[in-house]
């Protein structure tokens, strides 16, 4: 199969470009040291070209490079980026010089995102270890990690008799509005980012409210996606809020992490659960002062994550910008 390929396709050497041909288009690769095979991806040879190459790989990471690859994609149920069409784009060449600073400055912006993007992914990784540690496995009343001082089994409770819980009940359509001026709607998970609500959407007409502090929690597809309001706001009929504090965030952050919902959707062709079966859903709680200390733990965390979220979301955005003025 390596000589077949060799013998058709050549052998892709430090250095050069694949460019996915087939089904993702335009996803760009610089070869480098590793070993590999490739299939329906598109080679460019950069030393055959007055090039460099991390100038070309960030041209065609974003626009409009990307566009020029994707608007040259031929076909009709499944489009390719053929050759034939990627021989006559047009790109842009400024001296070499010119292209190796682009590309140098690019390349260090990327790795930078990259660095982000890995804190953030053992940051996620470690909150779900704490998670699972910190509250007592299925049918448990102990959990495997404990402060200091604390022995005493865990209690079962249902939600209902624990917290104050308030079913959302959506306005009428008409009194939708993008004023933020009026009163912030809160219809599902999409009007939460990050743990925090979101504003998106205002309402003229207040029917169900959450405070402050306050937990929301989407009830309907996808149920268990939970966020703190800094506002007060409007609940719509895709979620609930609930009055509690730092411990019951993050236990229903772990309910969901688990699959609990689920059962309440199995078989069902839309997944929702009502006011019942979130007041009788039963949660392990420990005394307030051991309640107290996990909150603050795992808020902490949450905290480092939705820094890293914003640096990495912000990093993302300046290279999209800088690549659209950068480039011609």
């Amino acid at each position: 199969l390596y000589m077949e390929i060799k013998e058709k396709y050549g052998v892709p050497i430090e250095g050069d470009l694949l460019i996915t041909a087939v089904g993702t288009l335009g996803n760009v690769w610089k070869v480098d040291n590793r070993r590999f095979y490739y299939k329906d991806g598109n080679l460019i040879r950069i030393s055959d070209l007055q090039g460099e190459s991390d100038y070309l790989s960030s041209y065609f990471s974003d626009s409009p490079g990307k566009k020029k690859l994707l608007d040259s994609a031929a076909g009709s149920n499944q489009k390719a980026l053929t050759m034939v069409k990627m021989r006559e784009i047009t790109i842009p060449f400024p001296a070499l010089e010119e292209q190796k600073k682009i590309g140098t400055f690019f390349k260090q912006l990327e790795a930078t995102i990259a660095l982000h993007q890995r804190k953030l992914t053992l940051l996620k990784q470690l909150k779900q270890t704490y998670l699972k540690a910190l509250f007592p496995q299925k049918d448990g009343d102990i959990p495997s990690l404990r402060f200091a001082g604390f022995s005493e089994p865990w209690e079962h409770r249902k939600l209902g008799e624990t917290v104050q819980i308030t079913m959302g009940q959506s306005p009428n359509g008409e009194n939708y509005i993008e004023n933020p001026k009026d009163h912030i709607l809160v219809q599902g998970n999409a009007d939460m980012k990050n743990g925090r609500v979101s504003p998106r959407v205002w309402t003229t007409q207040v029917t169900k409210k959450a405070e402050p502090d306050d937990i929301i929690l989407s009830v309907r597809a996808p149920v268990g996606d939970v966020g703190i309001t800094d506002y007060p706001v409007v609940l719509g009929r895709g979620v609930a809020g609930i009055k509690g504090n730092a411990f019951i965030f993050q236990a229903l952050s772990r309910m969901k992490e688990i699959g609990f919902w689920t059962r309440y959707s199995s078989g069902s062709t839309f997944e929702s659960i009502n006011s019942a079966d979130l007041k009788d859903a039963v949660i392990q709680i420990p005394n307030v002062e051991e309640q107290s200390k996990i909150g603050l733990c795992l808020t902490r965390l949450d905290d480092t994550m939705a820094l890293y979220q914003c640096k990495l979301e912000k990093l993302i955005e300046l290279k999209h910008v800088l690549l659209g003025k950068m480039f011609l």
